[in-house]
């Protein structure tokens, strides 16, 4: 399953390949992509930033971050 992270004025129909968090796989490992990079660094330097970023999988369903967060901490992170 892929995640995508967005904010204020990003549009969740339209996000590019810089929004991808990455995906998990069967084998129990989460691909760390762009997207994730950025969160981290968000996280890090601005967290009061957080509560207005949003994160959906592929399936359109749409989590927190620290839902997300909860949801990959039990794979193995993997950076691409």
């Amino acid at each position: 399953m892929k995640f995508y992270l967005y904010g204020p004025g990003d549009d969740p129909n339209n996000l590019s390949e810089d929004n991808e968090l990455g995906e998990t796989t069967l084998g129990g490992s989460f691909w760390c992509y762009s997207g994730y990079t950025a969160l981290v660094k968000i996280i890090h330097n601005y967290p009061d930033y957080i509560e207005q970023l949003k994160i959906k999988d592929d399936s359109n369903k749409e989590h927190t971050v620290e839902q997300f967060l909860e949801i990959i901490k039990k794979y193995k992170l993997i950076h691409k």
